[in-house]
């Protein structure tokens, strides 16, 4: 996992992010935990509250850190939490 290998090159980092068990293992601070709510195809039209919600809790959170980078892996709010960075930041 990256945040292992970022963590051996520099033990001051800080990774926070939405996902499980296995990235918290890694030392990756969770904002939430997602994975047992994952959805996919007719189900996922059902997510797009939680999506919203947690959209706004990754805007909050880079508002009020401003972190040094963000990086969106492999979700459905990928594209509007990168969005939401380009508002902040711009």
């Amino acid at each position: 996992m990256a945040t292992r290998g970022l963590k051996e090159m520099n033990s001051d980092i800080k990774v926070v992010g939405l996902g499980g068990i296995q990235m918290e293992s890694e030392g990756v601070e969770l904002l939430e935990q997602t994975t047992n709510e994952a959805a996919m195809g007719v189900g996922a039209i059902s997510e797009i509250s939680r999506i919203k919600r947690l959209v706004g809790l990754v805007e909050k959170w880079i508002t009020e850190n401003n972190p040094d980078i963000v990086v969106a892996v492999d979700s459905p709010a990928e594209l509007a939490c990168l969005q939401s960075c380009k508002k902040i930041w711009l």
